[in-house]
């Protein structure tokens, strides 16, 4: 990137202005990435059909996934 983070003579935000750039992305930082287990998990808890647990209702409980 060429912001220059201790540039005294132009602020962050007239650098990032003249590039055209958000300045809240000059403070990003990317997430882990997640993993397969966990976005089959989350699959599995979607697809999974949405109960509501009103008065007398049967509740079903799922073990195991």
């Amino acid at each position: 990137m060429m912001i220059e983070m201790k540039n005294p003579n132009i602020s962050i935000s007239r650098q990032c202005e003249l590039l055209a750039l958000n300045r809240s992305s000059l403070y990003y930082k990317r997430k882990e990435k997640i993993s397969s287990y966990d976005l089959h998990l989350m699959r599995l808890i979607n697809e999974r059909p949405h109960q509501s647990l009103g008065y007398n209702t049967p509740c079903e409980v799922y073990y195991g996934l």
